[in-house]
């Protein structure tokens, strides 16, 4: 090995975004992807071995102070291969790409120490002679002793006859490592799988040839609510194991990982580990290293399991990929889906996008033969989809009915209750009300750190701002004239689920949106209660609209079903289309057949037609039309650069600093929009500027990009830039 090391240090700034040499001290062995400690400056910091040389230009170099971690790599040589594409493509510090892929900051006193046990071991080989029989307590812990050779000090029950016994020098206390723990418990009995409906076989056998074939290869299923995807899903992973191959299973939300993990172990027992965000530190540590050493074969979560350190990646699955939850909100701003393209590259693997709804994106590739598409048009067991009936709200208030539900929902509800089925309502809207309002000076309180009015809880009597979390109690009078008049306005879950509880008393009605799934594994404590019963109406936001299968539940309800379509966002359309079909499905999906019932102001518009019809091609078709008048995206490619500071003049000053360079380097091709406040303009204290650029050239967009960003870094300008790519 040669004694020149390349080491990426974790310094994510530009200036030293780059890779430094280093000397290794007499008698050190390093190996790719191990973490070590450096000498850097006046200072020490910790980066990780990517790569070797025979020698260096640099004629005086550090040596390495010391290998970390026990000289456990903390990446493997294809994740650094991965970090490498990811970085070169969001055009942003490699280390904030490594920075995914380890489940803790690389400062070594931030990561997890080795959990230890304490056990008791005897230290005589036989009951003493001077140990008193009248001391019960310490001779029937002796003697369990002596028996088993030790004991976990937690099943003492009696601490004074230990202390008593460690005082004699009968019994010491000794510590071992406690060995990482699953978060999948070991089942005995594993469901039998069900039989097939041609349409899955046929798309079975295409996939298992393409992984025999052992090349990489990309696949969109698209089938219907309740078609059985995910059997799909479970007969390739199968496959898969029988190839000594590992599999990654991702789902968009958190609240899907539940259901899903159920289904996997029922197939598969222990041998799938878990990974998201809602895990302890030590639970991540240990899934972590399970998953390392090949000790688990499927892994299963959201966004971030991407990045898992997956050494024999066979298949890579993303359900419901046309998810939203799949952009990550923070920097790099990453797609999964990209992400997954890129892995796919570089493991080798079969990469399966599933979904009802696919993105625009992914179908326009299925369409031009850069991926290939299997379709499921039919539900399992023939069961029809779900009759959708659109209701007409501007009706309603014409007929004198203000209630929140409609008159033809609530006659819905009460004959689904009736019969003793399930119903689930959807308001995407968390909070009892959107604001609060003076009716008489028009003033509303709005959140001190953003730039975005405060929703009213009921449940705690507070006013709260959903982007940055801060609280005050609800106002009595106004502070701008003293009108005692304030009035809630709009509606959200919690009252929702106050009307519900109030016209249909003898129902039992849950709530799942973010306010009651923050405790730890809250999700799964409400579906669970929802499977089991004890919940006849299930009220909640997004989260419930997608991935659920309950079999009792044969109505579901959508109030504000045209609410999405005002978002000034080019996928608006899209996301409301995607959202309405994906919740439809949740109907009908055993052996009563199930209704579906939206409430808009919006009828006519496509996007709720379609989704009335279960009609996905004629969607795709007119929202093609609306993107590519537009030029917007997979028409077209487009970058968002979002600037933040806390000071406002700087980030208008850096705004028009940036946009200057860009113009500068874009061709006549490009469209430069910007720049302009973003729509939300300050989050946390942060102003937030953004300028949006459209190219039919994406090679010069990127060269573009590159070229202004280089330019703006070494301006060292105080504004921070976040790239997020639409293309």
């Amino acid at each position: 090995m040669s004694k020149v090391v390349e080491v990426h240090v974790d310094l994510a700034v530009h200036e030293v975004d780059r890779v430094f040499h280093y000397l290794l001290a007499e008698g050190m062995t390093v190996q790719l992807g191990q973490a070590v400690r450096v000498p850097f400056g006046r200072r020490s910091v910790v980066g990780i071995v990517v790569g070797f040389c025979a020698e260096s230009p640099f004629p005086k170099l550090k040596k390495i102070s010391e290998v970390l971690y026990d000289g456990d790599a903390v990446v493997t040589a294809e994740q650094l291969q991965l970090a490498h594409l990811l970085a070169e493509y969001y055009l942003c510090p490699l280390s904030l790409i490594l920075r995914q892929m380890i489940p803790f900051r690389l400062d070594s006193s931030s990561w997890p120490q080795q959990q230890m046990r304490k056990l008791l071991v005897p230290v005589v080989d036989n009951m003493p002679a001077d140990l008193s029989p009248r001391a019960v307590k310490q001779c029937e812990i002796l003697a369990e002793l002596l028996r088993l050779g030790e004991l976990p000090r937690e099943e003492i029950s009696s601490p004074s006859a230990l202390k008593q016994l460690m005082l004699k020098g009968y019994v010491r206390e000794i510590s071992v490592p406690l060995e990482p723990g699953t978060i999948v418990a070991q089942v005995s009995n594993l469901i039998c799988p069900p039989q097939l409906t041609i349409e899955q076989a046929a798309a079975l056998d295409k996939l298992a040839r393409a992984l025999m074939a052992d090349q990489p290869s990309t696949w969109l299923l698209h089938g219907v609510t309740g078609s059985g995807k995910t059997e799909v899903y479970l007969r390739l992973i199968a496959a898969a194991l029988e190839q000594n191959k590992q599999c990654l299973m991702l789902v968009p939300e958190i609240s899907l990982t539940p259901q899903m993990v159920s289904r996997f172990q029922a197939r598969f027992g222990s041998r799938i580990a878990v990974w998201h965000s809602g895990l302890t530190p030590r639970e991540r540590l240990d899934e972590w290293q399970r998953i390392k050493r090949g000790q688990a074969q499927i892994v299963i979560g959201a966004r971030s399991a991407i990045f898992v350190p997956l050494t024999r990646l066979g298949v890579i699955i993303l359900d419901e990929e046309h998810e939203q939850s799949y952009q990550q909100d923070e920097n790099p701003r990453y797609h999964t889906r990209i992400v997954a393209q890129l892995r796919q590259r570089t493991s080798g693997s079969l990469l399966l996008l599933g979904s009802a709804t696919p993105s625009l994106e992914t179908y326009t590739a299925s369409e031009t033969s850069k991926c290939e598409r299997l379709e499921l048009t039919t539900r399992v067991s023939e069961r029809p989809l779900p009759p959708v009936r659109v209701v007409d709200m501007r009706e309603e208030l014409r007929a004198g009915h203000k209630g929140l539900l409609s008159r033809r929902l609530e006659y819905a509800l009460e004959e689904c209750l009736g019969r003793k089925e399930q119903a689930i309502i959807l308001l995407n809207r968390r909070g009892f009300a959107s604001f609060l309002l003076c009716p008489d000076c028009g003033f509303v309180p709005f959140c001190p750190r953003c730039d975005i009015s405060l929703t009213y809880h009921l449940s705690t009597g507070r006013l709260h701002c959903h982007y940055c979390g801060y609280q005050q109690p609800i106002l009595r009078s106004c502070p701008d004239c003293g009108s005692d008049r304030l009035r809630t306005q709009g509606v959200g879950t919690e009252r929702l689920e106050a009307a519900l509880e109030a016209r249909f008393p003898d129902a039992k009605v849950g709530r799942m949106d973010r306010d009651t799934t923050s405790g730890r594994n809250a999700h799964a404590r409400i579906l669970q209660a929802f499977g089991q019963g004890k919940f006849d109406i299930l009220v909640g936001t997004q989260m419930i609209a997608k991935g659920l299968d309950f079999p009792r539940v044969t109505l579901v309800g959508v109030v504000g079903a045209d609410s999405g379509l005002y978002v000034p966002d080019f996928r608006s359309s899209e996301r409301t289309f995607q959202l309405l079909t994906q919740v439809a499905g949740r109907a009908g999906r055993g052996d009563s057949p199930g209704e579906v019932i939206l409430q808009a102001f919006n009828t006519q518009h496509y996007a709720i037609e379609c989704a009335k019809n279960h009609d996905y091609l004629g969607f795709y078709r007119q929202e093609m039309r609306m993107r590519r008048q537009g030029a917007y995206p997979p028409l077209g490619y487009m970058v968002t650069l979002l600037l933040t500071n806390e000071d406002e003049s700087d980030v208008v000053q850096d705004s028009a600093f940036l946009a200057e360079l860009l113009t500068g380097c874009l061709g006549t091709t490009a469209q430069l929009i910007g720049p302009t406040p973003c729509t939300v303009s300050k989050i946390k204290d942060s102003f937030r500027w953004q300028i949006i650029i459209k190219s039919k050239d994406r090679l010069q967009l990127r060269q573009a990009l590159r070229q202004a960003l280089e330019q703006y870094n070494a301006s060292r300008r105080r504004t921070q830039v976040i790239l997020e790519l639409d293309a």
